[in-house]
């Protein structure tokens, strides 16, 4: 029998999501780099010239001056004895840009932001407030292994996020709007915050980064802290989010929109720990349940999701060496939204895309009758025999994921807690 530990599954699983990545800051799981040892206080600018160091310091006293939200974060800044540094970064192998890299010590910044028209002063203080929160969360003995499932990683993440984006707008914000409109700037600032928690005005490729994030921090985040915490059950997200802005922020009133392939990785933790799991309720999904109404509109991200569990399951069957009967194989391409010899003619004419043919036969398929025919077929003596990982497993998250998705009727939303 195939075997993979639930860690080195998840990756593998992950490393889809990670070739479709396009955007986002990286903040990289600190868990595994927390020092403990005594700081000064005071800033200290490395990695500068002469000349960068007078720019920055400038910068320090001009919003010092204007917003008193950056004079605020500069002397926490201080107080920790945080370092700031500059790198030099081109855009990566996935047209990633890193404007910024922060821990709880270290305040990085690419000089190349002004060749690629980012902002400085929202990066600074977006990264600063990834310092200060990171600090925050560790003397409380919160990181990434206190959570008990990927859904609660996942939040926590979008948490960090949404409280840099608010501290780079407020910050500058207050700056421009000056002192006459400083209500207005919290507004705004608050708006953003609550844009990012929700995920609503993210691009999909910035989704995925977030869930890529949530991923490593679960996967590798294990170092334990002084006064480690673990949740046993659904934190109280509140509480979290007070301790992590310091009281800047209070509440958390919305769970963060998930993708169909963040479920997928989800209900495969949950099977980790609980293979006998049949239903929804068994497992944390909490972030997906809360948005099950808006993930249902796209019919489209949902086909390609169960063809996706095919593709691996097929590809699992073939690579141990025996090829599936003709019948099964033609019933996996089917599934699949595989095209026709005709398709192929026109994709080889370029007449249409191999995606564009695939979309076209999978919205033939009703989505009922996608899920019933792929667990079908998983669950078939055929492809059972093959006996790996996917074909015991695909088979019990698509029927999981159906009863999400396909409901006979609505699932009630499992809240993480009742203020939401």
């Amino acid at each position: 029998m195939v075997k993979k530990s639930s860690k080195g599954k998840m990756i593998a699983r992950a490393a889809a999501l990670t070739a479709l990545l396009q955007t986002g800051c990286l903040l990289m799981p600190s868990g595994n780099e927390v020092r403990h040892e005594e700081k000064k206080p005071g800033l200290t600018l490395t990695n500068m010239e002469p000349e960068e160091k007078k720019d920055l310091k400038d910068f320090f006293v001009d919003y010092s001056l204007r917003s008193p939200t950056a004079k605020r974060t500069l002397k926490d800044l201080a107080k920790l004895g945080t370092t700031i540094e500059f790198f030099e970064k081109d855009v990566d192998e996935n047209r990633i840009f890193d404007a910024g890299l922060s821990d709880e010590n270290v305040l990085s910044l690419n000089r190349l932001m002004a060749e690629k028209e980012v902002p400085f002063d929202d990066t600074f203080f977006h990264e600063s407030e990834h310092v200060l929160h990171l600090n925050a969360a560790h003397r409380h003995g919160i990181n990434g292994a206190s959570f008990r499932s990927l859904d609660d990683v996942y939040i926590y993440g979008t948490i960090m996020e949404a409280l840099a984006y608010h501290k780079a707008a407020l910050c500058c914000a207050e700056y421009e709007y000056g002192p006459e409109r400083f209500a207005e700037a919290q507004e705004y600032a608050k708006q953003v915050f609550l844009d990012r928690m929700s995920a609503n005005n993210k691009a999909f490729e910035e989704r995925l980064s977030y869930e890529r994030a949530a991923l490593a921090r679960a996967s590798f985040e294990t170092n334990v802290l002084p006064n480690q915490v673990y949740f046993k059950g659904e934190p109280d997200w509140n509480e979290v989010i007070t301790i992590m802005s310091r009281g800047e922020i209070t509440e958390v009133p919305v769970l963060p929109q998930p993708t169909p392939t963040f479920l997928h990785l989800c209900v495969l933790q949950g099977l980790e720990k609980n293979p006998d799991a049949t239903k929804p309720s068994d497992f944390d999904l909490s972030c997906t349940l809360a948005h099950q109404s808006s993930l249902w509109q796209d019919e489209s991200d949902i086909k390609q999701m169960v063809a996706g569990l095919l593709a691996e399951t097929y590809i699992a069957c073939e690579k141990t060496g025996t090829p599936l009967s003709q019948d099964t194989q033609y019933s996996f391409l089917y599934l699949m939204g595989w095209p026709t010899s005709a398709q192929s003619e026109m994709i080889d004419a370029e007449e249409k895309t191999f995606d564009e043919v695939r979309a076209d036969n999978l919205a033939q398929i009703p989505l009922k009758e996608l899920f019933d025919g792929a667990q079908a077929l998983i669950e078939s003596p055929d492809v059972q025999a093959y006996n790996t990982y996917e074909t015991q497993n695909y088979g019990k998250m698509l029927h999981i994921e159906k009863q999400i998705f396909c409901p006979e009727q609505v699932l009630p939303v499992r809240h993480k807690q009742s203020t939401r």
